[in-house]
């Protein structure tokens, strides 16, 4: 290299450590304050933060903007970079950023802008940006070719104005892309300070090749070179300002960029390869990127298209089968490597997501150092001539953006997909398997999940054929189904052999989180609950079951009966301590003690209940009759007598353990059946 391209290349480094510094400076202030100004997130998004409570404050694009803004002020101030350079560079990053920062300031008070509402002011933004772009291009920077496309297998392509409309397309793409992304602790911005050291880089190797070309010209430097070294100036500083960031969001967890800075970095790297005339590299080196947005677009118009052409009435009886589990694709990949360590309310273990979400973290930074080693190869390639390497690395890399959109897609189908089918070892029994029924290239799609012993010759009709279909289905739904398989065999069955038909159907249905059978809209499956709940003597989680039911359907009829379910089991209480009275049995005591625990467990729930209403009518006692309050207040007082009743003789039932002798206690029926 010649003395002004190593001078070039210190000014490049210079300016990734002042960008470094300056993030790491600005953290200290930024991180503290918008901690103190409580700049948290109150959106809660289905299946990914649902009732979130987070106390890390989003502001970490406020770091990357002062950063990036001092590189870029140094860089005017020591007349290495050109004003026009830096003013369309800033006008990009900060009313991308502003426009983030609109969105962040909604989601404090409530859950955001609506998707109309970012659509029309980024549609707004992007009009002037593009069109201000192209007049300077056209007017200031003559040699930039702006209007021409170089596409690979294609060579360069002049869209002439149409470059106007392509500007803004692109820039949409790309914000909206790293905002994606923008979902565990060092993925956006690690990902980021990749993509910005490779168009390092690439404006670095595209300035040293117009040095070469000066020389021939016999002139110190080109126009073009001298763009590219302000770009590579440019993007170091913004890698610099990222790996600063990353120090307090991958490192400490204390901040995280917020729309605000998703959307400032991406305007940024979009404006590096527009007027570095990389577009298609950088779909390359930001692959992990681009398969984000990718997969995003691709389960919204799939579910759309769904919705479009499917049948409303069917549509509501089914769940369809999207091509990721959940979009953006990072949530896809949390949500296969924690599905299995979900517990029956749909919990994970406490570290298991933050575990999970690092390794994928890491993962991710290692795809795209291999996006970013393709785009500059092509690139390197483009400037020395060889339009085959350049070609051949762009199509090397959308592949592989293809290939982990694929990847995506393969492991919905072998890890969130499946089906019950006759056992491969026992065809006389039926199996659960994970997967799809297919076999390529000699290797099954599916393994066995779960076996059971339900027989295939003891199944009705429909539910043979059913089964034999190897209908496709969700793990919930497969276990719902299994469950209600055994439900209809305990309906043909008696005695012993009828409970454990119940028994083995609440074992499916209690690794199914209650939620799921309302929204799926199995009520039935709640009412079938409480029936196994009641034969099994079960009375407390039988009337959760309808309590259940009622809130899903609002059904008065289902009132009454949780009043027969808690009739019911003051019976058998009585009874069975009627029982114990006579006999003073081992046998008796232990039903008598199970079914007054039981009967107790309701109070407990019921009073808790009536004790809420309570206060709430008391705050609003101003519109509540004194006759309503008193009411509910007696209700207390009744249940409160009751459970005494229960409790005490639980207390008397536990003391008898193991003794012959039945103490003599007064008989206390009537307070126990008011309760």
């Amino acid at each position: 290299m010649t003395n002004l391209a190593w001078e070039k290349l210190g000014i490049v480094l210079l300016a990734m450590g002042i960008g470094l510094v300056s993030s790491l400076l600005a953290g200290l202030v930024i991180v503290p304050f918008c901690r103190t100004r409580m700049f948290i997130s109150r959106e809660s998004k289905e299946g990914v933060a649902r009732g979130r409570k987070d106390i890390v404050p989003m502001g970490g694009g406020f770091i990357i903007l002062f950063a990036v803004t001092v590189v870029v002020i140094v860089g005017m101030a020591t007349d290495q970079v050109r004003r026009g350079y830096a003013g369309l560079f800033a006008f990009a990053l900060w009313s991308f950023a502003a426009l983030g920062l609109q969105d962040d300031l909604s989601k404090v008070r409530a859950r955001g802008l609506s998707d109309r509402a970012k659509l029309v002011v980024q549609f707004g933004v992007l009009v002037v940006f593009a069109t201000f772009f192209y007049w300077y291009g056209q007017r200031h920077v003559p040699e930039s070719d702006l209007g021409i496309l170089t596409i690979p297998f294609f060579g360069e392509v002049s869209i002439r104005l149409g470059y106007i409309a392509f500007i803004m397309v692109f820039m949409f793409g790309v914000s909206n892309a790293v905002n994606f992304t923008d979902g565990f602790n060092g993925l956006a911005g690690g990902v980021g300070a990749v993509v910005a050291l490779a168009f390092v880089v690439v404006t670095f190797l595209a300035g040293l090749s117009e040095l070469d070309r000066a020389v021939t010209l016999g002139r110190e430097i080109t126009l073009t070179g001298s763009r590219m070294f302000s770009l590579s100036l440019i993007a170091a500083g913004l890698a610099g300002a990222l790996l600063g960031y990353l120090y307090f969001n991958w490192r400490r967890g204390s901040i995280y960029f917020g729309d605000t800075g998703s959307m400032a970095l991406g305007a940024s790297l979009a404006f590096l390869a527009l007027f570095a005339r990389a577009e298609v590299l950088m779909l390359v080196i930001g692959g992990v990127y681009t398969a984000e947005m990718l997969s995003s677009g691709i389960q919204r118009l799939w579910d759309k298209g769904i919705a479009w052409g499917a049948d409303p009435f069917w549509l509501r009886q089914i769940e369809p089968t999207l091509p990721f589990v959940m979009a953006p694709l990072h949530h896809h990949f949390e949500t296969i490597a924690l599905r299995e360590q979900e517990d029956a309310e749909g919990s994970v273990p406490p570290g298991a997501r933050e575990a999970v979400r690092g390794r994928l973290t890491k993962q991710a930074w290692v795809l795209s150092l291999g996006f970013a080693a393709l785009g500059v190869a092509g690139q390197y390639a483009r400037y020395r001539g060889n339009w085959a390497g350049y070609n051949w690395a762009c199509s090397l890399g959308l592949l592989a953006v293809a290939a982990l959109l694929l990847h995506g897609v393969v492991t919905r189908l072998k890890y969130d997909c499946y089906f019950i089918a006759p056992d491969r070892e026992r065809p006389e029994v039926l199996t659960l398997y994970r997967g799809v029924p297919w076999r390529l290239f000699g290797r099954r799609w599916f393994a066995v999940y779960q076996t059971t012993n339900i027989p295939l010759d003891r199944l009705g009709y429909l539910e043979r054929r059913t089964a034999l279909f190897a209908l496709q289905t969700n793990r919930v739904d497969a276990r719902t189904a299994f469950g209600l398989l055994h439900y209809g065999m305990a309906q043909r069955a008696s005695g012993e052999e009828r409970r454990e038909h119940l028994r083995a159907a609440l074992s499916y249905w209690t690794q199914v989180p209650t939620a799921r059978f309302r929204s799926a809209g199995r009520q039935d499956v709640l009412r079938y609950l409480a029936v196994c709940h009641r034969e099994l003597g079960r009375w407390a989680k039988a009337v959760d079951s309808l309590e259940d039911l009622y809130a899903a359907t609002n059904n008065r009829f289902v009132l009454a009966e949780i009043r027969a379910a808690i009739d019911e089991a003051i019976s058998e209480a009585d009874t069975a301590w009627g029982e114990w009275r006579e006999s003073s049995g081992e046998e008796a005591r232990s039903v008598a003690l199970r079914g007054h625990e039981e009967l107790a467990a309701i109070i407990h729930r019921r009073m808790d209940r009536a004790g809420h209403v309570l206060v709430r009518l008391r705050q609003e006692a101003g519109e509540t009759p004194a006759a309503e309050l008193a009411a509910v207040q007696a209700e207390l007082e009744e249940l409160g007598r009751g459970l005494a009743v229960a409790e005490h003789r639980c207390e008397q039932l536990r003391a008898a353990a193991g003794s012959s002798a039945v103490e003599q206690v007064a008989d206390e029926p009537a307070a126990a059946e008011r309760a």
